[in-house]
């Protein structure tokens, strides 16, 4: 059967940095990815007032510090180079999957279910004015839902209140109407996001074919996930005020740490995220011992953790062991801050 997900502007920016890397998740599951071209424009619009306020401080910085001579691009050409970026990067992403809609008779429309207060417009006092934006992405997911015969599987991916908090009635009112599945997902929760869409259903059918259930261990694989989650452990993915790309660290780590207090950071995993259970993201310093010298300035997501756990624990009973281990210390230190003074030096890391 056809699966689709739409993306609300939320999700997105919730995981700016991630976005092509969370569509490929999805499309490598066979999940047809769109979003509606007002997500898009909402997108690039959060971001265009990210970079209006950085040049307010820019300029409150200059007014307190006369002396000071700042060389940064004119706010127009930064602007063009933002918005030229982010066209780019949709287009990149979702190509041809990126949903328009009647500008003509949408205002009608959108009218008409705010008199009526139909979701995800609500009834509460106050609140004529909402939800306007958030019906215009509804309808034209409707529209779009509209032109299919056969039967598909849709899911919507949103953290919004105006969804979120009246899913059953829009889920009622499209099913009914259409005839099809739709669920409405919030994508605060990735773990529960993946087992709403039946991601780790799949995974159990295809164990066989899946490396983490092999008696034999596939290294090669096994080396390739763990060093997409190790980078992205060490790193966070962000966008400075000009629109470039750059990486920042997660954390500093003044003190070399030993293997053997690697080991027990990975052993020490699984309780963090117990006692942890509803954050979707949890403190570094968390998951290392108080000895351990570590200053974060990001907050690490839940999922990523759990999984270098599961992959510790597939690999500590196997000749293995000690090569991941290592190597998981080595990556942990490249955020380490050398003292020219400091004469520790790491061992060799083999994997």
């Amino acid at each position: 059967m056809k699966r689709v997900i739409f993306l609300d502007t939320n999700f997105l920016v919730n995981n700016i940095g991630k976005i092509n890397e969370i569509a490929n998740e999805f499309k490598e599951k066979e999940f047809d990815v769109y979003i509606p071209v007002l997500v898009k424009e909402e997108f690039i619009n959060i971001q265009l007032r990210k970079l209006e306020n950085a040049y307010n401080e820019i300029e409150c910085y200059k007014q307190n510090n006369p002396v000071m001579e700042l060389k940064y691009k004119e706010k127009e050409e930064s602007i063009k180079i933002i918005e030229d970026l982010y066209n780019k990067k949709f287009d990149e992403t979702f190509k041809d999957k990126i949903i328009s809609y009647n500008k003509k008779t949408m205002l009608d429309r959108v009218l008409e279910r705010n008199r009526y207060k139909k979701p995800p417009f609500n009834k509460d006092s106050g609140s004529s004015y909402k939800g306007f934006k958030d019906t215009i992405i509804l309808l034209s997911i409707m529209d779009f839902i509209d032109k299919y015969t056969e039967e598909v599987e849709f899911y919507f991916i949103t953290s919004d209140n105006g969804f979120t908090k009246q899913k059953s009635a829009i889920e009622k009112e499209i099913i009914e109407k259409y005839k099809n599945k739709f669920t409405i997902i919030d994508g605060n929760d990735k773990s529960k996001l993946y087992k709403e869409i039946n991601i780790e259903v799949e995974l159990e059918i295809e164990k066989e074919d899946n490396v983490f259930y092999k008696k034999d261990i596939n290294v090669d694989e096994i080396r390739n996930k763990i060093n997409k989650l190790m980078d992205s452990f060490i790193f966070i993915e962000t966008i400075d005020n000009f629109g470039n790309e750059e990486k920042e660290r997660r954390f500093d780590l003044n003190k070399y740490i030993t293997v053997e207090k690697t080991e027990r950071f990975l052993d020490n995993i699984d309780k963090v995220i117990a006692e942890n259970i509803f954050r979707n993201e949890i403190h570094i310093e968390l998951f290392f011992e108080n000895d351990v010298e570590l200053s974060s300035y990001h907050k690490i997501d839940t999922y990523i953790v759990k999984e270098i756990s599961e992959i510790y624990k597939l690999i500590k009973t196997t000749e293995y062991k000690e090569a991941l281990i290592n190597y998981i210390s080595e990556r942990i230190n490249e955020n380490r801050i050398f003292n020219i003074f400091d004469k520790e030096s790491p061992e060799e890391l083999p994997f």
